[in-house]
């Protein structure tokens, strides 16, 4: 039963109103999109209040590095802001090379991950952030960075509407997830193992419109174990 007086949000990709639902999920009946089923699991606060988060390998911060030189030839700046920055392994690396650096978690695990970034880093969701901060931050960033991050957003659109707004004119975000289809591949349970963190679960070409819907120019997708985009602002 959905709670009173709220309204089931569209579909993030399409806006589309009408879904086939399959609890826990529920598909876009317009552009096939998967995503969780409404009203959204209340637990998910819990968890991410809850959420243990490893300190960082040798082998995740060696990935942490690959991830800061890739985006290194991507952008003329070094100014990142980090949605969902987890064990702050790419911040970290980042601020090794002398990259200004900020981010945001849900989880106040992170936090003890990032004690040299605290005067940048914030606990709480993004999509919540207050007016000041968007003021703030407005066309400050070079690069605004969602790695498995997007996807646990309430609202995918809004986010990356967000984060366009917060990218400076040659600007990029950088997106990386896995896909619906390539969970389902793994096994018959993946995509349900996912919740109830996540909330989209979308193929490619979802993300690829998500991307142009929200302004932004698509500059590179690549595939691996997570899918990867890189856009930028449409000017």
């Amino acid at each position: 039963m959905e709670p009173l007086g709220a309204t089931p949000p569209p579909c993030p990709i399409c806006d589309g109103h009408d879904f086939e639902v399959a609890a826990p999920f529920r598909t876009c009946l317009a552009c096939q999109c998967v995503t969780q089923a409404w009203p959204f699991d209340t637990r998910r606060a819990a968890l991410f209040a809850a959420q243990d988060i490893p300190t960082a390998t040798a082998e995740r911060r060696a990935s942490a590095r690959r991830i800061v030189d890739f985006l290194q030839g991507h952008v003329h700046g070094r100014r990142l802001f980090e949605v969902g920055f987890g064990d702050a392994a790419v911040l970290a690396a980042a601020a090794a090379k002398s990259w200004q650096v900020a981010g945001i978690d849900r989880a106040p695990a992170a936090l003890a991950h990032a004690p040299d970034l605290a005067a940048t880093c914030q606990l709480g969701d993004f999509l919540e952030r207050s007016a000041f901060d968007h003021e703030v931050d407005a066309h400050r960033y070079d690069v605004v960075l969602f790695s498995y991050s997007l996807e646990q957003c309430d609202d995918a659109h809004a986010a990356l509407r967000a984060a366009h707004d917060m990218l400076v004119d040659d600007g990029i975000v950088y997106v990386e997830l896995v896909p619906m289809s390539a969970l389902t591949a793994r096994s018959a349970a993946s995509a349900r193992d996912e919740l109830p963190l996540r909330v989209l679960f979308p193929e490619a070409e979802h993300v690829r419109e998500l991307l142009w819907r929200a302004g932004f120019t698509i500059r590179e997708e690549s595939p691996g174990i997570g899918w990867r985009w890189i856009a930028g602002r449409a000017l």
